[in-house]
C-alpha cells in the first residue's frame, strides 16, 4: 500500500522514483495528493504493475506542467476517479486502459489535455467526467473507443469547454447522456459519425447552453 505515501507536502518539488520495483502494491489513491509545488516527478523503469487504485493520485499538483505516465498504459487500473484534477497539462492518447471502469471528475479543473485515441475498455459510467471544469477549452475525443460504456450523463455539466470533438466515438452500449452538455460555456461540438445505436435517453443534453452557435 503507497495510499497517502506523500500527501499535502506541499513544499516538494522534485521526486525521483526511477527503478522503483513495487510489483504487490495494489493501493496509490492520493499518494501525491495537494503537491501543489511539485513540477517534476521521475517515474522511469518504475514497476507498479499490480496497482488497481489511483484515485486522486496527481489531485492538485498545480505546478505539475508534463509528466510520463506510459507506465500506466496497459495496467490494472480500475479507479481513476479525481486522478488528475487541477494539473497543467496531460497527454493520455493512444493510451490502453483497459480494466478501469471508474473516472468521476477525473479531469476536473486541469487546464490542458490531449485524449485522442485513447481506449477505455472496460470504463461503465463517465459521468461529470469534465463538470465544472474551468480552464480547458479544447477536448479531442475523436476515435475514443469505449465499448461498454453506458452512462455519459452531465459529463461537461457547468464545465468553461468551448469546443469539443466527438467524430468517430465509438461506444456501442451507451444508454444514457442525460445532461451531458447542460449549463456548459460550449460553443462548437462535432458529433458527426457517431456510433451510439442503443441511446435511450437524451433529456437535457443542450439544456442552458446559451453560448451554443
Amino acid at each position: 500500500n503507497m495510499s497517502h505515501f506523500f500527501y499535502d507536502c506541499s513544499n516538494i518539488k522534485s521526486i525521483n522514483l526511477s527503478n522503483l520495483y513495487a510489483p504487490l502494491v495494489k493501493d496509490m489513491s492520493y499518494s501525491f495528493y495537494n503537491c501543489y509545488s511539485l513540477n517534476s516527478i521521475d517515474f522511469s523503469n518504475i514497476n507498479i504493475s499490480s496497482v488497481k487504485n489511483a484515485s486522486s493520485m496527481f489531485r492538485d499538483c498545480k505546478s505539475l506542467s508534463s509528466i510520463d505516465l506510459s507506465f500506466l498504459n496497459n495496467s490494472h487500473i480500475t479507479n481513476f476517479n479525481y486522478s488528475f484534477a487541477n494539473l497543467k497539462s496531460l497527454n493520455f492518447s493512444y493510451f490502453v486502459l483497459p480494466f478501469v471502469t471508474d473516472m468521476y471528475q477525473a479531469f476536473y479543473g486541469i487546464s490542458s489535455l490531449n485524449i485522442s485515441h485513447l481506449q477505455l475498455l472496460s470504463i461503465t459510467d463517465m459521468s461529470f467526467m469534465f463538470a465544472y471544469d474551468k480552464q480547458i477549452e479544447f477536448i479531442d475525443f475523436s476515435y475514443l473507443y469505449a465499448p461498454y460504456l453506458k452512462s455519459m450523463n452531465n459529463m461537461f455539466y457547468l464545465s468553461r469547454l468551448k469546443f469539443i470533438n466527438l467524430a468517430n466515438l465509438n461506444a456501442p452500449s451507451l444508454i444514457s447522456m442525460n445532461d451531458i452538455f447542460s449549463s456548459s460555456y460550449i460553443e462548437s461540438i462535432n458529433l458527426s459519425d457517431l456510433n451510439f445505436p442503443n441511446v435511450k435517453s437524451l433529456k437535457y443534453m443542450f439544456n442552458n447552453c446559451n453560448k451554443l452557435k
